[in-house]
């Protein structure tokens, strides 16, 4: 009995790391290195030479789905996907909180259906307000740091978007609505390929060029249509994809990809690069029609990050000071005049 009890709670703890990741964290470092290598020059240099950096802050929002910190969790998971059957035919409006209204309005839980294209939109926009902030401090270290942090975490929505199981109900096996995933273990062969494929950054950015999103919600929308009409390929080659090991932690060394199946993983990855990139892009292009405020972080900071103590509070007492003296001064003039 206990014998069948560990096994059955090991299955269990499979079941949600199945659902745990999107691609790998090698995955995800793959493509923001490659998405960093394909910016235009008009990005600043020290964005598009960070795929390093990049990368590294690109796997932080996997890490944030955690049980022991169960209300970044809570908040966390919902942003990873898009289930969208569950929508039965309602268009997604362009602010999450019009969303969440809509929801409301059809008695649906907004969590159930997931919200990953407001994490690109919302995540593009705090990249683009980092980006007018450098443009305005461009020597600023702290500045450059936000937007390297910012750049990996909306890396990694990006991305999400482009895995084909991050888009529907058949997440980890094929379903109705309203029924639970069958979990058969798909998902994380699927998110397993691009490690597995180990597909060079030369293959990723040739002939890939980013684009401006003139629409951002729009555009993110298409991205979600391209995937879902990849989900049956990915059903299709399934007795293709990596075969894993370890409790599903690893893959198996002797696995070797068909020739459809590193076509589709290429496919994937690139549709993964060009998005990534090209919501950089777009967020420096917007960052240009955004004026930080003077009093902004950026700012108030210069002065500590050159090591030089603020001014300003020693030029009001020096004011203070003239002030005063030319009083005295004044008034020692009218005592004397009436002498």
């Amino acid at each position: 009995m206990a014998a069948k009890l560990s096994i059955a709670v090991l299955c269990c703890w499979l079941g949600v790391m199945q659902n745990a990741q999107a691609w790998w964290s090698g995955g995800h470092v793959t493509v923001a290195r490659a998405a960093a290598r394909a910016l235009r020059e008009e990005v600043p240099a020290f964005f598009r030479e960070s795929g390093e950096t990049l990368g590294h802050f690109s796997v932080d929002p996997d890490l944030w789905k955690h049980r022991e910190t169960p209300h970044l969790y809570d908040r966390e998971w919902p942003e990873h996907y898009i289930d969208y059957e569950l929508l039965e035919g309602l268009s997604l409006p362009p602010l999450r909180w019009q969303f969440i209204a809509l929801c409301a309005e059809h008695r649906k839980n907004p969590r159930d259906i997931g919200l990953l294209p407001y994490s690109v939109v919302e995540e593009t926009e705090r990249l683009a307000y980092a980006f007018a902030e450098h443009r305005r401090w461009p020597d600023h270290p702290l500045i450059r740091q936000k937007c390297l942090v910012y750049g990996g975490f909306l890396s990694h929505y990006t991305a999400d978007l482009a895995q084909p199981l991050h888009v529907t109900i058949h997440w980890d096996g094929r379903t109705t609505v309203g029924a639970q995933s069958p979990r058969t273990g798909i998902h994380n062969r699927m998110d397993a390929l691009i490690e597995a494929t180990r597909i060079g950054a030369a293959e990723l950015t040739d002939g890939l060029e980013p684009v401006v999103f003139d629409d951002l919600f729009a555009s993110i929308m298409r991205q979600v249509f391209a995937s879902r009409r990849a989900i049956d390929t990915v059903y299709a080659l399934e007795a293709d994809l990596p075969v894993l090991r370890d409790g599903g932690a690893g893959i198996d060394p002797n696995w070797q990809p068909s020739r459809r199946m590193r076509e589709f993983a290429l496919d994937c990855t690139r549709a993964a690069t060009s998005l990534t990139a090209s919501c950089w892009l777009t967020a420096w292009v917007k960052s240009a029609k955004i004026a930080p405020p003077p009093w902004s972080q950026g700012e108030n900071a210069s002065h500590r990050s050159a090591g030089r103590p603020d001014a300003r509070p020693w030029v009001g007492l020096v004011i203070a000071g003239l002030l005063i003296a030319a009083l005295v001064h004044r008034l020692g003039k009218r005592k004397a005049s009436t002498r």
